[in-house]
């Protein structure tokens, strides 16, 4: 065991002696560390205006900009993405992308978690990432966000977070150490807690300054969710079956979640389409859809 093993064994075992180590990290948040040179494009987010959505700029007690807004892929859970600050290091800014589902009081003291059935973290954030690639507030490839679904959906539903650079995920609790000197990240070194930061509407302490729960208006939340910006295309699930109807025709394919083309539509303009996928496995799977000048790309959940 070389000299870093043993500095990391013994500083957790103070970690476990420690009364703050008692502080477990938030369960109903997950998201993205952007730690590989990821830059973040916030001025088009803002640019998008706020028909059909509310957008609200938060600051973080390090002077960090994040955006919040509903969820594309729920209405009633809240995404949000910018700058964090972290509550572990002076100075330290961070990219970060994260959705937070909203607990009951109940829930929140208990710590509880929230199950798949309900709600399915790692689908929801490989289908805002989707949606913010597409946007052009983040570049990252659908390679990396399939990564990122893998390692989010192998580890417990919800309280974790994906670090790019490392290709892990860690629970909101940790974090990886960050050299201010020669801004590197380190890829191994992983440290707990070290003192109580905690955010309104998220059950559990956290190192990041991340922002608390907001309750939107409901101004077309819903039209918002199932639209994109550059067509007319509302999309549902229940179960297995898939209905989606467009006020122009469109190329419509279902993916599965290895690239295999599950089923192939064309719509008519404004008719509704029911689609029964009855023989395939419940899972994750991606809805396709191209037009002349137009292509998009909506993660659904199968059960």
């Amino acid at each position: 065991m070389n000299c870093k093993s043993i500095g990391l064994l013994l500083s957790g075992i103070l970690c476990l002696l420690s009364p703050v180590s008692a502080c477990l990290g938030p369960s109903n948040v997950e998201g993205v560390a952007f730690t590989d040179g990821e830059k973040l494009n916030l001025e088009s987010l803002l640019s998008l205006g706020t028909e059909g959505v509310n957008y609200k700029k938060a600051l973080s007690d390090n002077g960090g900009i994040t955006i919040t807004y509903p969820s594309h892929y729920d209405p009633k859970v809240m995404a949000f993405v910018g700058n964090v600050g972290t509550s572990y290091q002076q100075d330290m800014m961070m990219n970060c992308f994260g959705i937070i589902y909203p607990l009951s009081e109940e829930m929140m003291n208990s710590h509880e978690s929230v199950s798949k059935e309900v709600f399915h973290f790692a689908a929801a954030v490989k289908s805002e990432l989707e949606w913010l690639v597409e946007h052009t507030i983040v570049t990252i490839t659908d390679v990396v966000i399939d990564s990122i679904f893998e390692s989010l959906d192998k580890a417990s539903n919800g309280g974790m977070q994906y670090w790019t650079l490392q290709k892990k995920s860690l629970a909101y609790n940790s974090w990886y150490t960050y050299d201010t000197l020669n801004q590197v990240w380190d890829s191994d070194g992983v440290n707990g807690v070290k003192g109580v930061y905690t955010v309104r509407g998220v059950n559990g302490c956290t190192g990041l300054q991340i922002p608390a729960f907001e309750t939107f208006l409901p101004v077309a939340v819903e039209k918002k969710l199932f639209f994109s910006d550059r067509i007319n295309m509302s999309l549902s699930v229940a179960g297995k079956t898939i209905t989606l109807k467009a006020g122009q025709p469109l190329d419509i394919s279902v993916v599965s979640i290895n690239g295999s083309i599950i089923k192939k539509i064309h719509t008519r303009d404004n008719v509704t389409h029911r689609v029964e996928l009855n023989h395939v496995s419940p899972g994750t799977y991606l809805i396709r859809g191209t037009a002349p000048g137009v292509n998009f790309n909506r993660s659904v959940v199968l059960h």
